[in-house]
């Protein structure tokens, strides 16, 4: 992973989907800083040393022979997170009963629940310290989710937050990640329709995606 990345990998048996049995479970937690490469500055701050976190969570759930990987990665305008994640927040994930961080069906994660497992036992209040390495995991999960789902995540949201119902038009934050599958027409985006957030439509941060996980 080199000096600036790390991998976690959570202990026990490898359950997959076999035999009409089907088990969900955190097996890693991959982090690399990678540097922005930006020229971009203001009168109070610029990007040449700034860094993000990409991050690759995988699972024991299997699509093609392959397991499911959900990726993430951190807000361009804050630092990488890897060593609040590699002491803290993944460990804790990563020594979670399984079961515990699954919604009530009990074959797909549930966000919320990670999210609380990775900030249990914080002294309240600091939040602007953890909460771009627990929100670039729950991202990463929602990435999973969707992908489990073999939906796009904005149609995951939709049924899950809004009744089903898909927004025509919604306001976005132009901060990155957008695929080359994203049309922009009239000032509005047309989202990628493949499972997940849509990541593996970017190729350039996508190939980055990839290195963390070999062989996913």
């Amino acid at each position: 992973m080199g000096p600036r990345g790390e991998s976690l990998r959570g202990a026990g048996r490898v359950a997959r989907t076999e035999c009409g049995v089907f088990n969900v479970r955190i097996t890693g937690i991959h982090e690399r800083a990678i540097p922005i490469r930006s020229k971009q500055r203001n009168s109070r701050f610029d990007f040449s040393e700034m860094c993000t976190s990409v991050v690759a969570v995988t699972t024991d759930v299997v699509r093609g022979g392959r397991p499911l990987v959900g990726y993430a990665f951190n807000s361009f305008g804050r630092y990488a997170c890897g060593p609040l994640l590699r002491d803290r927040f993944a460990p804790r994930l990563l020594a979670a009963e399984p079961e515990s961080l699954l919604d009530e069906s009990g074959r797909n994660f549930d966000p919320a629940k990670a999210v609380a497992c990775m900030i249990a036992r914080e002294r309240p209040g600091a939040h602007a310290e953890r909460a771009i390495p627990v929100g670039t995991v729950e991202v990463a999960l929602w990435d999973l989710v969707a992908k489990i789902e073999h939906k796009p995540l904005h149609r995951v949201f939709a049924e899950r937050f809004n009744g089903g119902k898909t927004l025509d038009r919604v306001f976005c934050y132009v901060g990155g990640g957008f695929g080359t599958e994203v049309r922009i027409e009239n000032g509005y985006a047309t989202l990628p329709q493949s499972p997940g957030i849509g990541f593996e439509a970017q190729p350039e941060l996508f190939a980055v995606m990839r290195s963390l996980v070999p062989g996913a």
